[in-house]
């Protein structure tokens, strides 16, 4: 008999089984280890046990890898990504390691945050597709992004590399035009 232990949806799960005789690699007949590679992450996750015909749910990634974001699971065998909770069927022992994007920086700025505010910063992968907004306070109106583009809100395309972008703001100029009900009776001058 073997005890283990796993995680199954998000709970511990303790069974045993009886399982056939050992072979060369240490595990029973039929019986499979899958194990978890950071793919240059950090952390650590366990292994788990299947046998041949059946079915395993892939777990969610518990590695962290800074200025990337998780992408998905991958068998060095297959060009196929894995999601959370993808099943897959394992001939032998085998290892899939974490697939990661590198995350790029969108940094909005204000010229002057007493004239108006931005909003959509932050980090991206390549491709993804954001929408950046400049915000004028009373009084002022926004003039155009650092690269010259005057559209407001705009959706900007993240490329492989980092992003940034200043939005003009001013203060609103208006005419004052005022005159006299009646020039024999006076003048008005601004």
């Amino acid at each position: 008999y073997w005890f283990c232990e796993g995680i199954e949806d998000k709970h511990l799960v303790e069974k045993t089984i009886e399982l056939p005789e050992n072979t060369d690699n240490g595990l029973p007949n039929g019986i499979y280890l899958l194990s978890f590679n950071s793919n240059g992450g950090k952390g650590y996750m366990n292994s788990l046990l299947t046998n041949t015909n059946s079915e395993l749910k892939l777990p969610n990634n518990e590695f962290t890898n800074d200025n990337s974001s998780f992408k998905g699971w991958k068998f060095s065998n297959d060009d196929k990504i894995y999601n959370y909770n993808d099943l897959v069927t394992l001939t032998n022992n085998s290892e899939i390691m974490a697939i990661w994007d590198i995350l790029y920086s969108l940094i909005v700025q204000s010229n002057n945050l007493s004239y108006g505010s931005v909003s959509g910063g932050g980090e991206y992968n390549s491709g993804d597709i954001v929408n950046i907004k400049a915000t004028p306070k009373t009084g002022h109106s926004f003039v155009k992004w650092s690269d010259g583009n005057t559209v407001n809100p705009r959706d900007i395309t993240i490329g492989d590399s980092d992003i940034e972008l200043t939005a003009e703001f001013k203060i609103n100029q208006y005419t004052i035009t005022v005159q006299s009900n009646n020039t024999d009776y006076g003048t008005v001058y601004v």
